[in-house]
C-alpha cells in the first residue's frame, strides 16, 4: 500500500466490530517515518470503521476518524472523514494536506486491492 510501510495488532479486538482494538501502523509521511497506534472504537464489517489515534504527537493532538465504504450502483465509494487538533499555530492547513494526501493514497490502494 503506497504510504503505509507495516501494520499490525498491538490488540485484537471484538470479532466481528473490531472495537477495542489497538492496531500499530507505520507510514511515510512528508518524508518522514510516522509510527501510530490506533483504538478501534465502532465497526461494521466490512463498511464502517471508526479510530483514534493514542499515540502522542507534539503537533496533533485528539485525532479521530471514519471510514464508511458506501455501496453504489458503479461499485462503492470510500468516504474517510476524520477531524484533529492542531497544537502548533499555523501548521493545520499543511498538515490537513498531508493527511488528506496520504489518506487518498491508501483509499486509492484499499480500493484496487478489492477489485482482485
Amino acid at each position: 500500500m503506497p504510504s503505509l510501510i507495516e501494520g499490525s495488532w498491538e490488540r485484537r479486538g471484538a470479532p466481528e466490530t473490531g472495537v477495542g482494538g489497538v492496531r500499530k501502523t507505520h507510514s511515510r509521511l512528508l518524508g518522514m517515518t510516522v509510527k501510530l497506534r490506533e483504538e478501534i472504537l465502532d465497526g461494521s464489517r466490512p463498511h464502517l470503521q471508526s479510530y483514534n489515534v493514542l499515540s502522542p504527537s507534539p503537533v496533533i493532538n485528539d485525532y479521530q476518524a471514519t471510514v464508511v465504504i458506501e455501496p453504489r450502483p458503479d461499485g462503492c465509494a470510500i468516504v474517510w472523514s476524520g477531524t484533529f487538533t492542531c497544537l502548533v499555530p499555523g501548521l493545520g492547513r499543511l498538515l490537513q494536506a498531508a493527511i488528506r494526501w496520504h489518506i487518498a493514497r491508501l483509499a486509492a490502494a484499499l480500493a484496487q486491492a478489492a477489485e482482485r
